[in-house]
């Protein structure tokens, strides 16, 4: 009937605590990705270096950003971080959180 896809990193053989601790580990590196390219291109939008272009390497692919991608990777950020907070609270329960507030 119908053909199975490739599972080269063995995902359907994972239970679904160790699929989701591995998707979460992979957004915490994806948005550290996308921090980069958002601190780079800033930095360029602020000093007038010209457009410049940030490549974001996921080990997997490469997508090339510019600064007019700016609010794309800020909502990709912010997708990013709502899908993390998803899962650590269903792996690690809220209580895992905790807000560092500087002492000054």
């Amino acid at each position: 009937m119908g053909m199975l896809l490739d599972d080269p990193d063995k995902i359907a053989g994972m239970d679904m605590r160790a699929y989701y601790e591995t998707q979460l580990k992979n957004d915490q590196l994806l948005l550290n990705q996308v921090d980069r390219a958002i601190l780079v291109l800033m930095k360029r939008v602020q000093t007038s270096e010209g457009t410049g272009e940030y490549t974001i390497d996921t080990g997997q692919d490469r997508q090339t950003v510019k600064p007019a991608d700016l609010p794309y990777l800020n909502q990709w950020k912010k997708t990013l971080l709502d899908e993390i907070a998803r899962l650590s609270n269903a792996l690690y329960g809220a209580s895992r959180w905790s807000q560092v507030v500087p002492g000054y």
